[in-house]
């Protein structure tokens, strides 16, 4: 169901929310087992624009690599570093018609692995890059299904459309990850207390593959 967390899911679920605005923060210590510093962290909103058809939205997600020492081929510590990357995101949907919406997000995105250690004989730098993401979502809350209301949602998300990146001035530059995301679901009210609901998620890798050398 539409909420602030579908920022990261489906953007275009926003426009259907009910509250006029909801924030959401998120903490997740990340491999603690095996790292005891890396983490991931994610903030998230949106608000309800005056015509109540249409919100904006805007999320941060920030990722922390830990305290790691680079070494040289011989094993001489050249330093120690905390990589780290984020992104910025900022959301615009609107209802289309009563049942279905479309969702535009803009993303900036810094990636910072190596602190400008020399890669290779290069010199290296943060990744830098620009993407969008391109949704739409389909919901119809008045099925009835024999003698039981339902609900069924239909969404689609194609994330990180955008501009190669590259992490040193003479290296090639790579694709972002863009992922076709489908999913759709039926929810079924089988009383005053209880719903049952039928869900499936299709997720396709589609940036294009490296050329063979």
């Amino acid at each position: 169901s539409p909420d602030v967390n579908a920022l990261h899911w489906n953007p275009s679920k926003i426009a259907f929310v009910e509250d006029e605005f909801e924030i959401a923060m998120s903490y997740s210590p990340w491999l603690r087992n095996l790292v005891p510093d890396m983490n991931l962290a994610y903030l998230s909103w949106y608000k309800r624009m005056n015509n109540e058809k249409s919100a904006i939205g805007g999320s941060l997600r920030y990722f922390s690599l830990g305290d790691i020492t680079f070494t040289d081929v011989n094993g001489s510590v050249i330093r120690n570093f905390k990589p780290s990357e984020f992104a910025v995101d900022l959301t615009y949907a609107t209802q289309l018609s009563e049942n279905f919406s479309g969702g535009l997000s803009m993303r900036y995105i810094y990636s910072n692995l190596t602190g400008g250690v020399s890669v290779q004989g290069a010199d290296s730098k943060p990744g830098q890059s620009v993407a969008v993401d391109v949704s739409m979502f389909y919901t119809n809350p008045n099925l009835v299904l024999g003698d039981k209301d339902a609900t069924f949602n239909f969404g689609l998300n194609v994330s990180n459309i955008g501009a190669k990146m590259s992490y040193t001035e003479t290296a090639e530059t790579d694709f972002l990850p863009t992922n076709l995301r489908l999913g759709t679901a039926l929810t079924m009210e089988l009383d005053k207390y209880n719903n049952f609901t039928f869900h499936v998620d299709l997720n396709q890798f589609i940036a294009p593959n490296p050329p063979d050398n």
